[in-house]
């Protein structure tokens, strides 16, 4: 029986390297430590600040004091939210929007960018 050459042996560890390499790669997304996909945690963080900015100006529109057409809600991440625009109540919807924001479960902060007319 014959052996292979150095050469023939060393192109095929290459050639099993490359395929382990290639299978890992098609694994897919970053890891972390946690062995979790960080794109799939960003994406996650992304849908529960869509879903709080949403339960916020649910509540919002909930009370027609507030006049919440002309305002913007936008969630910045861990509980947080900043409420934009000019209440159509002015002082009155400004407040009441802040109240109404604050009692929201998970909102931690509100922000105050709202302008009077």
């Amino acid at each position: 029986m014959t052996h292979p050459t150095p050469w023939l042996r060393g192109l095929a560890a290459g050639g099993a390297l490359a395929t382990l390499a290639i299978a890992a790669g098609c694994a897919g997304g970053t890891y972390d430590a946690a062995g979790g996909s960080l794109y799939n945690r960003d994406t996650q963080r992304q849908m529960q600040n869509q879903d709080l900015a949403d339960r916020v100006r649910a509540a919002l529109r909930s009370d027609p004091r507030v006049g919440a057409e002309g305002l913007q809600v936008q969630a910045l991440g861990e509980g947080k939210v900043q409420i934009s625009g000019t209440p159509a109540n002015g002082l009155l919807g400004r407040e009441l929007a802040m109240r109404l924001a604050r009692s929201v479960p998970g909102v931690t902060a509100v922000f105050n960018n709202m302008t009077m007319n």
